[in-house]
């Protein structure tokens, strides 16, 4: 027995395949120029922020100013690292504040969650806004 030639490709085929071989180059080709636009448009919005920037800055006075005539020794700027300290300070104080308030709102609602799996659980004895145990601050476990 014989196996069946397969048949060639007709020319309708061929036709089609050409076509698509040259859709591809055409995408391909397009493709280039948009990525080179794209480029060119990021640059040129990049250079016009760059010089508004600049010239919005320009003689006027500024944070940047200010640290700049800290860091060349000028005796009016000497208050500014103390005003970032006081800023800091408080700003630390507000955020430990924060943190137990949330601990201490959060802590109720895992307690009543563990309490509803096992009724019978004990504490850890923290307290409820996440600070250390008192008797874990002992110097007894040296």
């Amino acid at each position: 027995m014989t196996e069946p030639e397969k048949s060639p490709l007709n020319q309708a085929q061929i036709a089609r395949f050409r076509l698509w071989l040259d859709v591809l180059k055409t995408v391909r080709y397009l493709g280039k120029w948009a990525a080179l636009a794209f480029i060119s448009a990021a640059i040129a919005f990049t250079a016009v922020f760059v010089s508004q920037s600049i010239e919005s800055l320009a003689g006027k006075t500024t944070m940047l100013k200010a640290v700049f005539e800290y860091t060349t020794g000028n005796k009016a700027a000497v208050f500014l690292p103390w005003l970032v300290a006081t800023v800091m300070v408080i700003w630390v104080l507000t955020e430990r504040a924060l943190r137990r308030r949330k601990t201490a709102q959060m802590q109720k609602h895992i307690r009543a969650l563990e309490t509803r799996l096992d009724p019978d659980r004990t504490g850890s004895g923290l307290p409820s806004d996440g600070r250390t145990n008192p008797k874990d601050n002992s110097d007894d476990d040296r």
